[in-house]
């Protein structure tokens, strides 16, 4: 009688970017599986009834030597689409679930790196390199794109208190274990990947950093411009205070949110004043100062209203 094979679920999210959704395919089918492993591939539309995907999903299924699944998830929104990974991978026994989206491709050695990484670090999840590609004809001023582009950087085994979900391992035991799934909450605002890093920590576990595991995300032109970075700053204060609002109670966020704002918006003048600053730091900083007092005002705000990508 054999020894059953560790499951790993690869999960891929979708909703009507076909032309995408082709590409990051392709790319996976050029990805080194490791031994020893059932490798199941899980594709999410978030739109039933979609031929178009569904056909290209066929016919990438035929073409490749590893298991496949179309999902159809007809609850809109990020969250609940990848909810339904999550769910898919819990009740097919999988080990672990790694995650890309349908605007990246992938390095050859992405899912061995990720899968050595969590062993190498006894993490209960892995977040990969992403090197985004921007398109020839940029319209984001350079102010802006260098101010947006200033990401902290990281090594291989640096302990991370929360990110993105796109190009990550997660410990689906664990995640079943404490209950643990993207808050809907944030189906239309975004953040509840970071949400949900934030409550791993918070239960114990421990997410890391994998520079080997490399993810190359296509930006679209609607989304290489001034006025959505501004709107992704929005996004970052407004999700800021109400991840901890969910995790500290209104009454400590509040305080610690207002506390914040005052001094940040004190400086902000200051540097406007003064001239301390370029004009695209000043832009940035009064976007992400924005959407915190929004939110806490309880004003709306949806990210993913328009379809970037194609």
């Amino acid at each position: 009688m054999g020894v059953s094979k560790e499951i790993v679920c690869v999960g891929l999210c979708t909703y009507r970017r076909p032309g995408m959704l082709q590409k990051a395919l392709n790319s996976f089918a050029k990805v080194e599986l490791p031994e020893g492993v059932r490798t199941i591939l899980l594709v999410s539309d978030n739109e039933e009834g979609n031929e178009e995907n569904l056909e290209i999903f066929e016919m990438f299924r035929t073409s490749v030597p590893f298991e496949c699944r179309f999902l159809q998830e007809p609850r809109k929104g990020f969250t609940n689409n990848r909810n339904r990974l999550i769910d898919t991978s819990v009740e097919l026994g999988a080990h672990y679930l790694l995650i890309f989206d349908d605007d990246q491709t992938l390095d050859t050695n992405w899912m061995k790196e990720l899968l050595a990484c969590r062993q190498q670090y006894d993490a209960t999840a892995v977040r990969g390199k992403v090197v985004y590609n921007y398109p020839k004809n940029m319209q984001m001023s350079s102010d802006i794109f260098e101010v947006f582009n200033n990401r902290k950087v990281y090594r291989t085994g640096d302990v991370l208190e929360t990110s993105g979900d796109g190009n990550s391992l997660l410990d689906v035991q664990f995640l079943e274990k404490h209950s643990l799934r993207l808050n809907e909450r944030y189906n239309d605002v975004g953040g509840s990947d970071a949400l949900m890093f934030y409550q791993m920590a918070d239960l114990g576990g421990k997410l890391v950093y994998c520079e080997e595991a490399i993810s190359y995300e296509e930006v679209p032109e609607s989304r290489a411009t001034d006025q959505w970075a501004l709107q992704r700053m929005f996004r970052a204060g407004y999700t800021r205070y109400l991840m901890q609002k969910h995790r500290l109670g209104t009454g400590r966020a509040l305080h610690k949110n207002l506390s914040f704002w005052i001094k940040r918006r004190w400086r902000y003048f200051f540097d406007k004043l003064n001239h301390r600053v370029s004009a695209g730091q000043l832009a940035v900083d009064k976007a992400y100062l924005d959407g915190i007092l929004a939110a806490i005002l309880g004003r709306s705000f949806s990210e993913y209203d328009q379809i970037h990508g194609y």
